[in-house]
């Protein structure tokens, strides 16, 4: 009756026949609508159980466009589709009569109605199969309750932009949409912090906007940095526009940790190949590699004593240089001298900062005397005699690193710390163990929101 009396107010007429009165499931566009939501119609979705695999271009497109549109329905759709819309790059659509293409003057495009032979790849026959199977069981999304606040996740990768919008309906999280797209050529060149804001700004400015304007909502991301984006972050030309574009809204950012943000998270990401465009990543990726590799494991090669020498004279420590030079195997000293003497990696840590979590003074009492080479110094300081370099580090190059350390070493509760003075006050770091190292690096990337590897190795020598 509310629905009749509202057409009466409002002047508008109904044609009987196309009524339909006591329905408890109504379908429309495609679609079943009932009490409990919006469902993807199962007599249009039974005909892709049987859809042959595209052979070409054409047909490629037209499986596409079926799926595009019940694309709300599956989570992360851009991402899955990836591999078979990069086979669609060389087919336009049919040009209007005397009109050219610029991209025609280049390269003539591919005949629609060619096949793909080799290029239909693994990736692609995975995608095809996976769109079948999520629109033959997709979910039921919810109808928007405009007096309910609203909830919304973001997340960012290289792969692309993806974001979910909840309401909690009756005591239930309830999902009202997902939503995901790719990356332009110039936004795959964005550091990670700026695609996590250029997710934010897109979810609720473009994708979710007419069920957001108006509304109070909270958005939920992996991203720290990007909780202060609203007060205190320095931003480019175009972050103040964008930001610009938010103020229209009203809502709060809340950090959850990557761990509990799968829903979004996986919206943006999924395992495949890069493009061939995205030189910055690719190089990012391979120094990421090389640092691992070169520096946290290192192997113990044998260094000959004329270049050990060399380096020694040529960054010369006073009169115990020839003591602190002897020995033939010691790869890690002569590598930082080769590079910088103040480049020699830190294998220190705050005191009392949990870069490693789950870690407590008990376990860092055992782990620093299961390695050999802090082992020894803490034998050493416990005797309370400072030994000479030439009878100390056998076989361990690193004592003879922290050796250089000597005075600033003090044992706190049977644990190695250092003493660092900070802004005229004393700070105790603690000696990490070379195996930790990595860990500690990966917990500081996590730390900081995943910025680049300077700024992370910036922020890691800063701690360690």
């Amino acid at each position: 009756m509310k629905v009749l009396n509202r057409l009466k107010d409002f002047g508008l007429k109904l044609s009987p026949d196309k009524c339909h009165f006591f329905k408890s499931s109504v379908k429309y566009l495609g679609h079943v609508v009932d009490a409990d939501g919006v469902h993807t119609d199962p007599e249009k979705i039974s005909a892709l159980k049987s859809w042959p695999r595209p052979s070409t271009r054409k047909q490629l497109k037209c499986f596409l466009g079926f799926a595009g549109y019940y694309r709300r329905f599956i989570d992360g759709y851009s991402r899955i589709v990836k591999p078979l819309n990069h086979l669609t790059s060389g087919y336009w659509p049919p040009r209007k009569r005397g009109k050219m293409y610029k991209r025609e003057r280049i390269q003539s495009p591919v005949n629609a109605d060619s096949p793909f032979q080799d290029e239909w790849s693994p990736e692609c026959e995975a995608a095809f199969k996976t769109i079948i199977e999520r629109l033959t069981s997709a979910p039921v999304l919810a109808f928007a309750n405009p007096k309910l606040s609203y909830i919304l996740h973001t997340d960012a990768s290289q792969s692309g932009l993806g974001a979910a919008l909840y309401q909690e309906q009756e005591g239930k999280l309830r999902v009202i949409a997902y939503a995901s797209r790719g990356l332009s050529k110039s936004e795959q060149n964005y550091p990670a912090h700026k695609l996590e804001y250029l997710a934010l700004k897109w979810a609720v400015c473009e994708k979710f906007s007419d069920y957001l304007y108006g509304s109070d909502f909270t958005v939920l991301t992996d991203n720290n940095p990007l909780t202060y984006v609203l007060t205190s972050a320095k931003l480019d030309a175009a972050g103040h526009r964008w930001l610009a574009a938010l103020s229209a809204y009203r809502f709060n950012i809340k950090y959850r940790a990557g761990s509990t943000n799968k829903d979004a998270d996986g919206l943006s990401r999924r395992p495949h190949h890069l493009p061939h465009e995205d030189k910055a990543f690719l190089q990012e990726k391979e120094r990421i590699e090389n640092f691992k590799r070169h520096i946290l494991n290192r192997p113990q090669e044998e260094i000959q004593n004329t270049v050990f020498s060399a380096l020694c004279e040529l960054h010369s420590v006073g009169s115990t240089s020839s003591e602190f030079c002897g020995g033939s195997e010691f790869p890690v000293l002569a590598e930082c001298l080769a590079v910088d003497a103040s480049s020699i990696p830190h294998s220190f840590v705050y005191s009392g900062q949990e870069t490693i979590p789950g870690m407590s003074h008990k376990d860092w009492y055992r782990a620093q005397r299961e390695d050999p080479s802090i082992k020894e110094i803490i034998n050493c300081l416990g005797n309370g005699q400072r030994p000479n370099m030439s009878s100390v580090g056998h076989g361990f190059p690193e004592v003879r690193l922290l050796m250089r350390e000597w005075n600033k070493l003090e044992l706190r509760d049977g644990v190695l710390y250092t003493k660092r003075m900070d802004d005229g006050e004393i700070n105790y770091q603690l000696v990490l163990p070379p195996q930790y190292r990595e860990t500690a690096l990966r917990g500081v990337h996590d730390d900081i929101g995943h910025l680049g590897l300077d700024r992370a190795l910036h922020l890691a020598r800063a701690r360690f």
